[in-house]
């Protein structure tokens, strides 16, 4: 991990290692508010039960977490859903899903969800057989 450098240290200026501690964890924090989830805009999923979302990226927490979910998506039709993975527990996430019924890309933004320490991926399932659901992108958004 890079380690952040204030601009003022390299032009000779003293600061504490208390303001630096505070600049690095500051720094640290900022860096990590969007967890990409994956998604793939040219990929459809026809399945009726969950599978990982096309490009599918495991985040992994290392400590407790209040997040939300943002994903950007649509239906062709039918209902499509996602929902977060507990890859460690090996069951989803409660209060994860959430639902697709347009035709256009959407933005859904999930509740908030405590999250422990571990290991999540994002999974997806469309109602219908016959038709598919996209997932353009999703995150985790550190609340």
């Amino acid at each position: 991990m890079p380690v952040y450098t204030p601009l003022a240290l390299i032009f000779g200026d003293v600061l504490s290692e208390a303001r630096a501690a505070t600049l690095e964890t500051q720094y640290r924090l900022a860096r990590e508010r969007v967890r990409p989830l994956g998604g793939i805009p040219d990929v459809g999923v026809t399945d009726t039960t969950y599978v990982d979302v096309p490009g599918a990226v495991i985040v992994r927490l290392a400590d407790a977490a209040t997040e939300r979910i943002h994903a950007m998506g649509l239906v062709s039709a039918g209902t499509g859903s996602i929902q977060l993975w507990d890859v460690g527990g090996a069951a989803a996430v409660a209060g994860s899903e959430l639902t697709f019924t347009d035709a256009t890309p959407t933005l859904q933004e999930g509740p908030d969800l405590e999250l422990a320490a571990g290991d999540y991926k994002l999974q997806t399932k469309i109602s219908v057989g016959t038709a598919h659901v996209i997932v353009y992108g999703a995150a985790l958004v550190t609340r």
